[in-house]
């Protein structure tokens, strides 16, 4: 089995569970309640400071109870001192 035809299995199987994953759109502020921070990027631009950059993994909810699986994992703008 080609690996895009297992990943889509792998959603099916969760979606039969009623998990869902989610992405973090680059540009939106971080939440510590769904982001895991992996890794962070310097900037001098105050607009930037805790934006997400790029989503690394996926989170997951829960969307019978919306509740919260495994956060995203994210890489974002930290404010140069």
């Amino acid at each position: 089995m080609e690996f895009a035809k297992m990943a889509q299995h792998a959603k099916d199987v969760l979606y039969d569970y009623d998990i869902e994953p989610f992405d973090a759109p680059v540009g939106e502020e971080y939440n510590a309640k769904t982001h895991k921070v992996v890794a962070m990027v310097e900037t001098d631009k105050p607009e930037q400071a805790k934006k997400v950059i790029r989503s690394l993994k996926p989170g997951f909810m829960d969307i019978a109870n919306n509740r919260l699986v495994q956060l995203a994992e994210v890489e974002i703008f930290k404010l140069k001192n």
